[in-house]
């Protein structure tokens, strides 16, 4: 589905964004701040198992500062190979600039290649709450880390602001 590309690719263009990569067995964590404004970010990156979705090591907790108009590296860490199959890295950021707005930025990391990954076959269960004639309410929930959903509408017409899933 092409739309879903579309998504993926929106969030590179953000005005605040965090890119995940690993080089040379370095994990590497950056913000990239396109804002007119500086900002002050809380970051948290965790290791989660595929299994079960449940933190493999403690959780890295980084407070930066980032000036306008600039793009740095907040966080590196060697990377062992061993069991990288069995993991994934989540990083999550919370920034606030001096004027109170917020501003969030999300990343998922797989250590290798997808088809190498012990990605477990998720149940996904979805609820869905009518709350008027327009607005529907939709809580999903699955057993283990699933990645990459999206929701699909059959006769139904809707809009969503990012329908690239990870649950």
């Amino acid at each position: 589905k092409w739309k879903l590309l579309q998504y993926e690719e929106k969030k590179f263009f953000e005005n605040l964004y965090m890119p995940l990569f690993i080089k040379d067995g370095k994990l590497h964590v950056y913000i990239s701040n396109d804002l007119s404004k500086d900002i002050n970010a809380q970051i948290s990156i965790k290791f989660l198992s595929f299994d079960d979705g449940k933190e493999i090591s403690n959780k890295k907790e980084i407070k930066v500062e980032l000036m306008a108009d600039q793009t740095k590296e907040v966080y590196s860490q060697e990377i062992s190979k061993d069991n990288a199959q069995n993991y994934f890295i989540y990083a999550f950021m919370k920034a606030e600039d001096a004027c109170g707005k917020e501003y969030y930025s999300e990343n998922t990391l797989f250590p290798l290649v997808y088809k190498h990954c012990n990605i477990q076959k998720s149940k996904i269960e979805c609820k869905i709450n009518k709350k008027d004639s327009k607005i529907f309410e939709i809580k999903l929930s699955s057993d283990t880390p699933a990645f990459y959903l999206s929701l699909d509408t059959l006769n139904t017409m809707g809009r969503f602001s990012d329908n690239l899933l990870t649950l």
